[in-house]
């Protein structure tokens, strides 16, 4: 049977936690991802417009004969806006990672590119008028200023209310047609652009609180697996500096195949124990063992945690001596320190290196 230590303390050298951080960080991720979800959005909404243009052009000049010379500025303002956010779709398409440095210049270009045409296209060149006309246009501009520009929230709520407040009065003053319920219908548009506010918001909303619940999941998980990696690190050192390598990989290898073993008959209810002995032979082999002269004394000095940190360093330096000359630390208890020199590659003069320097590092001690 291998023989059974209890350790109460192990003084070995410290293990000192690496600093632990994820090959990416979460919140760079968590910016990277938000900005190409703004950059997408904005970029659907370029060509949302531009086409919708480009149909209601086709439309008027194909399908309906219109005379454009009638009303050119609707018709050229129309050309120059939709000209624009073409342009701009095609400068931001390969720039996804530029996209965010210049995010709300471009949402404040195409914002006002959209209301000038709503302004132009909705209140010129028409004699007739009643106050809900536009709504539908304006609940567009107002939802999609909270869901596809690339802007604050708070610059957002401030572009749709103002939005929403100036339609509501120019349809009050310029409405000349059923005007017998102005009061109600103004203030059913009121509702409806209010509830288009109140949809962009709570939308806008929940995708943030979303976004930021998922990123903190993923924050969580790397965490874990961090930490995970780490004290399993912190194990196999453990390990290592109790027994050596070759005898720790045979021991991790059949706790393995055992392991395996058990879940393959996962209907067996017979227990076996580890009864396995870890032996190996080995010739010319010296045992170099080191004693701290008036050890006795010197713990009746020192404090406990001064004579755990002082035995910490010292067979700390005994582990790197070993370590440094291709020596295995076979075993260390209390205050005493066994150094299996030849264990699986025989030198010569090793011992003696071997006790030169821990006698010298003793002394300087």
């Amino acid at each position: 049977m291998p023989k059974q230590v209890k350790l109460h303390y192990l003084p070995i050298k410290k293990w000192l936690p690496r600093k632990m951080n994820p090959s990416m960080d979460v919140e760079d991720l968590k910016k990277r991802y938000c900005g190409r979800l703004q950059h997408s959005l904005f970029l659907s909404l370029l060509l949302i417009c531009v086409f919708y243009g480009a149909a209601f052009l086709g439309l008027v000049t194909l399908v309906y004969p219109h005379d454009i010379w009638a009303d050119p500025v609707r018709i050229f303002t129309l050309c120059a806006v939709l000209g624009c956010l073409l342009v701009l779709f095609l400068c931001l398409l390969p720039l996804e990672r530029s996209f965010a440095h210049c995010s709300w210049l471009v949402s404040a270009v195409a914002w006002l590119g959209l209301l000038a045409a709503l302004v132009v296209c909705s209140y010129g060149g028409r004699a007739q008028r009643t106050p809900t006309d536009n709504a539908l246009f304006v609940y567009l501009a107002v939802f999609v200023s909270h869901t596809m520009l690339a802007l604050p929230l708070l610059v957002a709520c401030v572009i749709a209310v103002l939005t929403a407040l100036s339609q509501v009065a120019l349809e009050a003053m310029l409405a000349n047609t059923h005007t017998d319920n102005l009061a109600r219908q103004v203030g059913a548009c009121a509702l409806f652009l209010t509830c288009g506010t109140l949809i962009g918001y709570f939308h806008r909303r929940m995708t943030d609180v979303s976004h930021d619940k998922t990123f903190a999941g993923t924050r969580f998980f790397i965490e874990s697996r961090i930490k995970l990696e780490y004290e399993k690190e912190q194990q196999e050192q453990l390990l290592l500096s109790v027994i050596p390598a070759y005898i720790a990989a045979e021991v991790k290898r059949s706790i393995m195949l055992k392991m395996a073993d058990a879940c393959q008959s996962a209907h067996s209810h017979s227990k076996q124990r580890f009864h396995e002995l870890y032996v190996q032979r080995h010739n010319n082999v010296s045992i170099l063992y080191a004693d701290i002269v008036n050890f006795t004394p010197l713990s009746e000095q020192l404090s406990a945690s001064d004579l755990v940190k002082t035995l910490n360093e010292l067979f700390g330096r005994f582990d790197q001596i070993a370590q440094s000359m291709k020596n295995e630390a076979s075993e260390k208890l209390h205050k005493n320190l066994s150094i299996g020199i030849g264990a699986w590659r025989e030198y010569r003069k090793r011992r003696q290196n071997n006790a030169m320097t821990m006698s010298r590092l003793i002394s300087d001690k």
